[in-house]
């Protein structure tokens, strides 16, 4: 028996594949006990999802569901109840990790994923293709409904070996859409650009973020695993540039070095370039041969949240742990290094006054000649975040 799977990327817009779907995707052809017909259907490159996933059928849906796209994965939800009762629907990603219970009362979703999905997933299709329904409440990593009721059910410990996921199917996606764009996004101006990650977690905690709601821990794919999916993405796929994705590349820094020399070694640095992000209280002179040894391995670019000119509103924003001269200090060593500096800021934080924002602007003038690009963003209060709880306690957000 063939179980249908239908993984559903609701439409937002950016140039990069959703790679948590081609996890879930790999993982569980590699570990699932059934035969498996799985479908990404990505709002991305579909004409129509509905139609896409009409002719398909699927047995299963899932869903990924960053804040941005939650809206728009209830109404689909709700619209595929309508057109079939049987199917049996799925949701997962970081909104959902933070909100569960709003989630499910609002779409048709039969079972939340909570954090990291890979192994909760597979559990759950085992558990719907067996029928035993009632074994939900063993399924850690998950809420459901039962009748009124929603059941949150204990957290799953998060896969220790990253190594053991496999690369992400990416054959599953529209690569060709996805590497043939030319944007200007993040400083990079070319196509053939894709995204990749070296790590999962941050050991920091920024108020706006919230990633720790689905990463408890910082744990990082090996040197190898690393290395072979360049070499995959370069050799079938023809990318020739990499964003790494991780929410703060240069945590390691042993592991950092020791990745530039393997990529030197291997011939592929002369293949590709590739950005990554970095933090900027991490970042000091003795660590300008690690910055150029960077570049020589083929980083172009190293991106940093500065995020503010004023230390009052950093604190605030990232818990007193980086200060303006930590700011400057990045910028003034990685401008040195040879390498570009891409800085974003954000505008509108609560408690932010006029003459922060004068800062900031300022801060931003001062570093023209060695700021290579630079972003703001409007203060967003995203769910999972310390700021969300803040803005809620204040009445500033409906959590309804």
């Amino acid at each position: 028996m063939t179980i249908k799977i239908g993984l559903i990327n609701p439409r937002m817009e950016g140039p990069y594949p959703p790679l948590g779907l081609g996890y879930i995707s790999s993982y569980l052809k590699k570990y699932g006990t059934h035969s498996y017909d799985i479908r990404i259907i990505d709002g991305n490159t579909s004409a129509d999802i509905r139609k896409d996933l009409e002719g398909f059928n699927p047995d299963l849906v899932g869903f990924t569901g960053h804040s941005p796209q939650i809206r728009e994965a209830v109404r689909l939800s709700n619209e595929i109840r309508e057109w079939r009762k049987d199917v049996y629907q799925m949701v997962g990603g970081v909104h959902v990790s933070a909100d569960p219970i709003n989630t499910l009362k609002r779409g048709s979703f039969d079972l939340a994923v909570l954090g990291e999905g890979e192994a909760t997933f597979l559990e759950a299709v085992d558990t719907f293709v067996s029928g035993e329904k009632m074994s939900l409440k063993k399924i850690k990593g998950t809420a459901y409904l039962d009748g009124e009721k929603i059941v949150v059910n204990e957290r799953r410990a998060q896969i220790e070996d990253l190594d053991s996921i496999p690369f992400p199917a990416r054959d599953l996606f529209n690569m060709e859409y996805y590497l043939g764009l030319s944007f200007g996004v993040r400083g990079l101006v070319r196509s053939g650009v894709t995204s990749i990650t070296s790590s999962r977690g941050c050991p920091y905690s920024c108020t706006f973020c919230g990633v720790n709601i689905v990463f408890k821990k910082v744990r990082q794919f090996s040197r190898e695993y690393c290395l072979a999916e360049i070499d995959e993405l370069v050799s079938r796929y023809n990318a020739r540039s990499l964003y790494f994705a991780d929410d703060t590349f240069i945590t390691n820094k042993k592991s950092v070095t020791a990745f530039c020399e393997n990529l030197i070694r291997s011939g592929l640095a002369k293949k590709i370039s590739w950005t990554a992000q970095a933090r900027a209280n991490l970042i000091n002179w003795q660590d300008l041969d690690m910055l150029k040894l960077m570049k020589s391995a083929g980083c172009i670019q190293l991106e940093y949240g500065f995020e503010s000119g004023s230390d009052r509103v950093l604190g605030l924003l990232k818990q007193n742990k980086v200060t303006v001269d930590d700011n400057q200090r990045a910028i003034d060593v990685t401008h040195r290094s040879g390498l570009r500096t891409l800085g974003t800021f954000i505008v509108g934080t609560p408690g932010e006054t006029v003459e922060d924002l004068e800062m900031t602007k300022d801060f931003i003038r001062r570093n023209l000649k060695k700021l290579d690009y630079f972003q703001t963003f409007i203060c967003t209060p995203f769910p999972g975040s310390p700021l969300y709880e803040t803005c809620r306690e204040r009445g500033m957000v409906d959590s309804d």
